[in-house]
């Protein structure tokens, strides 16, 4: 061959490689002005993963744009962004356009996909990352305005979140193939439910298939496999999400796939194949339908599903028909609960969870509800005791037969089934109790004489081990206390030396001195309890700490001053009074006054100024007389006493309001109050525990917030580092603090959360509506879950125009910022004084503090509305004439098939009537026989028979 023949080979070949070989270019982004064709790729920092294109066997002409592991074979696909949209032509581009969004092009310029980011970007780059997310962001910033993590396809990676986000507004869930060869979206979807406690749900369409465990404390990610980690955020106003990583495989998926199993798959490298670790179906006891409502699925049984206690089987032919109650009488005297243990809860979409309730209350709740059906309490992580009552139906319960696993569920039951139980367990204690007292009697009489045997060995070790102890203890004793004066005051020219000496009360309930918190080199005069481990209540000099212990709080003419080894003030009481006989005492409320000797007036009081705490007697307001407006302000974080970003105080624009705010915006507001509670406040209402009084008077400018402590229980108010306000309890028993309450308290509590003319709804997280005759503001963004934008008038002819006002029960009243009372107003006279008024929004009517009752009028706007159990209200809202006629005709149409029905049923009586007496009295209807009942009896009692071994039942008394 010749030379020039060579040449034209070699030339010939090298044209043809880039035609059949993908090449990847050099880096792992790809930046403003570059493209990637259909013969390009973009490999990750660490060769881990491939953004390119690729097509299926069977449609080699439809182009998608993926992700896939680097070198794996066969090729594993991991996200699709085009997967219902593919591209129809021989070549497609990825480039970016203008505003800086990804776009998916074929060789025509027709878009087929886009990252669709509503953010503006002057410098783009999209980087594919080692995680296997395609993330767009500013060449500036580390900041994603887009991620692939946050549109999954059928695959779950180490990092992606399944779940709700309110930042995003993206509810994520892994969505099928529709067959091993085709990548568009499929029947089946992997999601967390969060309509109720979270759940994962596998659907098929609109049909529900299979129901993972209620989520709270379960260690399920055991099921998954060795080094399996996962993380559960469960904040209702921000996050409801799973993701998981796994620090034992460096490749590792989770796949919803084409036949609705849920797989994850271990890449193994030795074999150079994907290994399947875990894999579950809605086979057997996992079939959402199998047992039917109040069936109880039984997996060690042959014929799986029966009934729960006091129900029996509807159809032995259908068991997914359910059962129905022996004794259909609840809600009468004597009804109760029935525990039954060791089981999955049954499905709580819809129904009611509420925080920080015991087994007690929930169950009190539960039984003064003719709808609930049964109750259930558990400790949900980071979160506290939450009760869940059942009110739709008991669907998908299992008996978990393993040991440590299941949980307790109590399910009422009529007060005949009750009776029957208690005949049942008092046979049991017949024989338990004798066969007890022998072996426990037995084992006394064993114990006594081993421990006379070992008695004289034991008696050296165990006087040194006491010894021991003390030693220790005193030690630790000696490392924090700190000497006490016996007195609980100090006059004029007395002083503490704060490295040595406290103040202790009369009672020896609190203590005041110089105290160090953990991790912190400055030290501070508080105040704390004695009796407590160290929880303070109170710090004079917050803002301006001591640089250690050395320290003197001495009388410096009028007032009270703190010193540091310098003799430099720190602190001053800063009285303007004149004093002759000073004294500063320490009393037993906690509050540290400063008066003359004998005298119950005080000059100054550290009630006036408190920290982060409210103690009983304290007052939170405004007090014209003094000219104080006393408001707690958070601590900067645990261990830093100092000023933090949170305020909580009684604010007057209007009628008085508890508002918590982060520096000038408002994060909470409790509702005005109206004379006897605040509106929409459930958790601000007397208790056993403490009571909350209110000092108000509009003429005098006083509007005061304080409580009592009950039944000598110890009781305090802590505005927390993060905003969140406390009402604590101490429990002697388990020496902790309990919170009563929390606010705020769920994510309706949220300042503004559903925007002006809004209405917030609580399950277990915030939902908005739009009042009657309003709608979204920015419809995009509302789809999105981004409501805070409010809402507007559908129909803005609200003046003269035959307007009126819809009525929205039991809601918080709106802020009450800019708005008017009328007093001794009437319904109707307040209704005609707002309609009169083209600017008035709404109005309402409210017990006033002085008694007797009040028109409320808005004008401004309609903020923060939510929908409460307790204490709520009724607002009356403007709306135009076009919704009136709306809800008319609404109202029409209902009474007239109400009337039709009730024609209907009559004329059929009547008909039924005239042909009974036509009919010879001989002939008489006989209903059918209940065989397939008897059958069904008699199967319900060999399937209890069955699991009776298995299933607790424990009997607890209701009314």
């Amino acid at each position: 061959m010749t030379p020039t023949s060579n040449l034209l080979s070699s030339l010939f070949f090298f044209t043809l490689i880039p035609l059949f070989s993908r090449n990847s270019i050099a880096d792992d982004t790809l930046k403003q002005g570059q493209s990637i064709n259909d013969t390009q790729s973009i490999v990750s920092a660490a060769e881990i993963f491939e953004l390119g294109f690729f097509s299926q066997p069977q449609a080699t002409n439809l182009k998608y744009l993926a992700i896939w592991y680097k070198g794996v074979v066969p090729k594993t696909v991991v996200w699709v962004a085009n997967r219902d949209t593919p591209v129809l032509s021989s070549s497609a581009t990825l480039n970016f356009v203008r505003d800086g969004n990804l776009v998916l092009l074929n060789q025509t310029g027709a878009a087929f996909w886009s990252s669709n980011s509503t953010k503006s970007i002057q410098n783009p780059i999209a980087q594919l990352l080692d995680t296997g997310n395609l993330v767009l962001r500013d060449s500036k910033s580390e900041d994603y305005v887009w991620q692939s993590f946050d549109y999954p396809t059928d695959t779950l990676l180490p990092g992606m979140k399944i779940g709700w986000d309110s930042k995003t507004g993206l509810n994520r869930k892994l969505k099928s193939w529709t067959s091993s060869n085709d990548v568009s979206s499929g029947e089946f979807s992997f999601s967390l439910n969060t309509n109720g406690l979270p759940q994962f749900f596998v659907h098929k369409g609109n049909k529900t298939m299979f129901r993972g465990w209620p989520w709270f404390d379960h260690d399920f990610g055991q099921s998954y496999g060795n080094g399996f980690n996962y993380d559960l955020v469960f904040d209702v106003s921000t996050e409801i999400s799973f993701s998981y990583n796994d620090s034992a495989h460096s490749r590792t998926r989770i796949v919803m796939d084409s036949s609705g199993s849920i797989l994850r798959h271990e890449w193994n490298d030795e074999g150079e194949k994907w290994r399947k670790a875990y894999s579950f179906d809605g086979a057997g006891c996992n079939d959402y339908d199998l047992c039917g409502n109040f069936g109880l699925c039984n997996p060690a049984v042959t014929t799986s599903c029966g009934c729960l206690y006091g129900f029996e089987q509807i159809s032995t032919k259908n068991l997914s028909n359910g059962c129905v109650r022996r004794d259909p009488k609840i809600c009468e005297a004597g009804d109760g609960f029935i525990k039954i243990s060791k089981v999955k809860w049954p499905d709580s979409t819809g129904d009611s969870v509420k925080m920080k309730l015991g087994v007690k209350d929930c169950e009190a709740e539960c039984l003064k509800d003719c709808g609930c059906l049964a109750y259930g309490t558990v400790q949900i992580p980071k979160i506290g005791l939450a009760c869940v009552n059942w009110f739709h139906k008991l669907v998908d319960i299992r008996y978990v037969p393993d040991v440590g696993s299941g949980d307790d569920i109590y399910v009422r039951v009529a007060a005949s089934e009750l009776e029957s139980a208690d005949e049942k367990r008092s046979v049991a204690v017949v024989v338990a109790v004798p066969i007890v007292s022998v072996m426990v009697f037995l084992g006394l009489i064993g114990g006594w004489f081993f421990i006379r045997r070992r008695a004289r060995a034991m008696g050296e070790l165990i006087c040194r081990c006491k010894l021991s102890s003390f030693l220790f203890f005193s030690t630790i004793i000696a490392l924090f206390s700190t000497k006490s004066l016996a007195i609980d005051s100090i006059k004029a020219g007395e002083s503490i030396n704060g490295s040595t000496q406290m103040l202790i009360s009369p009672a020896k309930k609190f203590v005041l001195g110089i105290f160090n918190p953990q991790g912190s080199k400055f030290h501070y005069l508080g105040i704390w309890y004695n009796n407590i481990p160290q929880t303070v209540v109170w710090v004079a000099n917050r803002d301006n700490p001591l640089v250690n212990s050395s320290a003197h709080l001495v009388f410096k003419g009028e007032n009270i001053v703190l010193l540091n080894q310098t003799g430099w003030i720190l602190w001053t009481s800063n009285s303007p009074r004149s004093l002759k006989e000073r004294e500063v005492q320490l009393l037993d409320t906690g509050n540290l006054v400063l008066r003359e000797t004998g005298s119950q007036d005080y000059a100054w009081q550290s009630f006036d100024y408190p920290s982060d705490t409210l103690l009983p007697g304290m007052k939170l307001g405004w007090d014209s007389k003094t000219g104080l407006n006393r408001k707690l302000t958070s601590w900067k974080n645990p261990n830093d006493p100092s000023s933090g970003d949170y305020t909580y105080g009684v604010e007057m624009d209007g009628l008085p309001q508890l508002v918590v705010r982060k520096g000038p915006i408002i994060t909470f507001r409790g509702g005005p109050w109206y004379g006897k509670r605040f509106s929409g406040s459930g958790d601000l209402r007397a208790t056993a525990i403490y009571a909350p009084k209110f000092d108000y008077n509009g003429d005098e400018h006083r509007a005061l917030f304080s409580y009592e402590a009950r039944n000598n229980f110890s009781v305090r108010l802590v505005l927390g580092a993060a905003g969140l306000f406390q009402q604590l309890y101490w429990v002697d028993d388990g020496e902790y603090w309990y919170p009563l309450y929390t606010l705020p308290g769920d994510g309706c509590d949220v300042y503004g959360i559903c925007g002006e003319f809004g209405v917030c709804t609580f399950s277990l997280t915030a939902e908005c509506d739009c009042m009657d005759g309003f709608e979204p503001k920015w419809p995009d963004d509302w789809e999105m879950f981004r409501r805070s934008g409010g809402c507007v008038r559908k129909d803005n002819r609200t003046c003269g125009n035959g307007e009126g006002f819809k009525r929205i029960s039991s809601v918080k009243f709106p802020d009450s910022s800019g708005y008017f009372v009328n007093v001794n107003m009437s319904i109707q006279d307040c209704e005609a004084a707002c309609l009169n008024n083209c600017s008035c929004l709404a109005y309402g009517i409210m017990e006033l503090p002085n008694g007797g009752y009040g028109c409320v009028t808005w004008f401004h706007k309609l903020m923060d509305v939510k929908f409460v159990v307790y204490n709520g209200q009724d607002l009356y809202v403007r709306v135009a004439a076009s919704e009136l006629d709306s809800t008319n005709k609404k109202l029409k149409v209902a009474v007239s098939v109400s009337v039709a029905s009730f024609l209907g049923f009559l004329g059929f009586v009547i008909c039924f009537i005239l042909g009974r007496r036509r009919k010879d009295r001989g002939n008489v209807i006989t209903p059918e026989i209940t065989a397939e009942r008897m059958f069904s009896r008699t199967d319900k009692s060999l399937a209890e028979a069955s699991t009776s071994n298995e299933v607790t039942v424990t009997l607890v008394h209701g009314r």
